[in-house]
Formats: structure tokens, C-alpha cells, sequence
């Protein structure tokens, strides 16, 4: 999970993540998540961001001989 507006896409980490996790339950504790307010301040990613972050993130990978075959990855 990470933080957007002032903390810049930062990562959530302990002890954080935990404090997160609590309110996270106190909502689905006494709420249908169906029924909760939605914000329409976002944006959906174009393919092409998916199809680059894939690309970047599958040249980070590197192969020996002895490596398995990785099949393709595929968003639904």
C-alpha cells in the first residue's frame, strides 16, 4: 500500500501499516462495503503504463540457463 498526496507515493511500513490495518477493520466491522461513499478524485492507468511497468520490472530478472520459464503476466 502506499501514501499518496503530500507523502509522494511513499510506502507504508510498521508501525503504520498496522494502525492502517485497525481502522481498516473498524470500517468492515460496522459497515457494508458496498454502501460506503466512493471518491471520484482518480485516475485508471492507460495499458501502456501497465505494459512499461511489466517490461521494466521483467528486465530487472535475470536469466541463467538453470532458470525456469516465467510465463507472461496478465492483468484481469
Amino acid at each position: 500500500m502506499y501514501l499518496g498526496g503530500r507523502d509522494g507515493g511513499s510506502q507504508i511500513v510498521a508501525p503504520a501499516d498496522e494502525a492502517i490495518h485497525a481502522a481498516i477493520l473498524a470500517v468492515a466491522d460496522t459497515s457494508v462495503v458496498g454502501e460506503l461513499p466512493r471518491s471520484t478524485a482518480y485516475a485508471t492507468a492507460d495499458e501502456s503504463v501497465i505494459d512499461a511497468y511489466i517490461a521494466r520490472t521483467a528486465a530487472l530478472v535475470t536469466h541463467t540457463p538453470e532458470s525456469a520459464v516465467i510465463e507472461p503476466v496478465s492483468f484481469v
